[in-house]
């Protein structure tokens, strides 16, 4: 949505840019309002930085890091090298959490997080439905699901995306 953003060879990025731009409007969109986002699993920045006013930026992949901090450049975001369950203190009760894990979900130790200080918005996307539901079943009972969208990141596999808002109830 208008960003440059950079990536390592080796490093993960979404290929299907018409799609992923879908995306991104949407998570902007769903975020609008909030001044203190943090991006977690945040791979180069494809998210925390083209939505604007993200403050921080989770990643634990040494490469994406280095990616990450060229994409920021001079813009006022913190990038962070450490594991997401490593990083709780970024997750706020005046957050707004974006999280994009990897297929295996959020780790225990960040649904815990997420519960005790009960941020007043997470943006899930993810590529496994089955742990993204696994996940916003543990958060059911702080939280209530406000929108719920599905990405064909990959057509003509089974592979898709979804996108789950959760706002505190």
């Amino acid at each position: 949505i208008g960003t440059l953003i950079s990536y390592d060879v080796i490093g993960f990025f979404q290929v299907n840019l018409p799609v992923f731009e879908q995306a991104l409007k949407k998570i902007e969109y769903y975020t609008s309002g909030s001044e203190h986002k943090v991006d977690m699993y945040s791979g180069v920045g494809t998210i925390g930085i083209p939505i604007g006013g993200t403050k921080s930026l989770v990643e634990l992949d040494t490469a994406n890091v280095a990616m990450a901090r060229q994409n920021v450049g001079n813009q006022d975001i913190a990038v962070v090298q450490a594991s997401s369950e490593k990083a709780l203190e970024y997750i706020t009760a005046d957050s707004c959490l974006i999280v994009d894990p990897p297929r295996s979900g959020l780790h225990k130790d960040v649904v815990n997080r997420i519960l005790e200080l009960k941020p007043k918005k997470v943006c899930y996307l993810s590529c496994n439905p089955s742990t993204q539901g696994r996940d916003s079943a543990l958060l059911q009972d702080k939280y209530k699901i406000s929108a719920f969208e599905g990405y064909n990141f990959f057509p003509r596999t089974p592979h898709i995306e979804t996108l789950v808002v959760l706002e505190l109830k």
